[in-house]
């Protein structure tokens, strides 16, 4: 989780391709964490790369560790995204 603060950073200054980077090097070293996979699927859905975000979002609901609220604000953002791409077809 070292790199967690740069990529919320990224995040905060919509730098997206340096914000999945950054959480893509933190996921190397916690790939289970659904933090990572959250901030990778925030900056790929804003690159309007939904299925790529789709997948990520389900990984991070993957993590036995995620609880409320961050479970519902992913499951939100999976909805939302799929509801998107349905959208889009």
């Amino acid at each position: 989780m070292l790199r967690l603060s740069p990529a919320l950073f990224y995040l905060s200054q919509k730098r997206w391709l340096e914000a999945i980077k950054s959480f893509e090097e933190a996921t190397k070293e916690t790939p289970e964490y659904y933090g990572n996979h959250w901030g990778i699927a925030k900056a790929q859905s804003e690159l309007g790369k939904l299925h790529e975000a789709k997948q990520s979002l389900e990984c991070a609901l993957d993590d036995p560790g995620l609880r409320s609220p961050a479970k519902e604000e992913i499951e939100e953002m999976l909805a939302d995204i799929s509801q998107r791409i349905t959208t889009a077809c």
